[in-house]
């Protein structure tokens, strides 16, 4: 399968954002958010994380190991739960990163909230565009791909893009962990990671109904 680089087709990337954008600003989908035990405010366009919107931060933050002294990267931030989660959880190094201008403000508002200023730093990145070296933790909560979506090419290729890039950011003895859903395109999203030769565990976790995943990756030398 072939995909034409974001870079090369600037509209489909800004109509897709443009989507996200709006879908995230309707009624429900902005203002206070409670993720396991964590509340953060979600300004309109913001992706929100509340379990009534979506239930990937929750099956994220369940699935993820110890992170005590860890550096940990977090990928479409959004409005900062993740790196919040990291923050409390004793990790040291927090880089949080979104495409969007309006997220990383929002963010950067609820990290400041919980006072983890110190040890996150929230910027702008299309995936690994402007990030440099490598980490413990990688954690991606991106835009399920889905057939049938108008843009679901964008998506794709984000993904495409993360898998690509995540062996280069990854420590050898860390781990990367991605969410999914069971109404995504999981066959696309699977061959996509053995793409990458990385080893690979799912979790999976019902939520009001629905399968949740989390692919959680780590490098062959583990098992050498």
């Amino acid at each position: 399968m072939s995909h034409s680089p974001l870079s090369k087709d600037p509209q489909d990337i800004a109509a897709y954002l443009k989507w996200w954008k709006e879908r995230n600003s309707r009624p429900g989908f902005f203002g206070d958010a409670t993720v396991e035990g964590l509340t953060v405010t979600v300004r309109k366009g913001v992706f929100s994380p509340d379990p009534k919107v979506t239930y990937s931060s929750a099956a994220l933050i369940h699935a993820l190991p110890e992170l005590r002294g860890k550096t940990v990267l977090d990928l479409g931030t959004g409005c900062g739960v993740l790196a919040i989660h990291a923050a409390r959880k004793g990790a040291r190094k927090i880089p949080a990163v979104d495409i969007q201008p309006e997220a990383v403000a929002n963010a950067k508002e609820n990290i400041e909230s919980y006072d983890c200023s110190d040890c996150v730093e929230i910027f702008e990145s299309d995936v690994f565009s402007n990030v440099h070296g490598k980490f413990d933790i990688i954690i991606a909560n991106l835009p399920f791909m889905v057939t049938g979506y108008v843009l679901n090419h964008v998506a794709t290729e984000t993904y495409r893009r993360f898998f690509e890039g995540v062996r280069a950011h990854l420590e050898v003895s860390g781990k990367a962990y991605v969410t999914f859903a069971c109404w995504a395109d999981k066959t696309t999203l699977e061959a996509m990671i053995a793409s990458t030769e990385l080893k690979w565990h799912m979790n999976s976790e019902d939520y009001d109904g629905k399968e949740w995943y989390v692919y959680e990756l780590w490098q062959q030398e583990l098992n050498a």
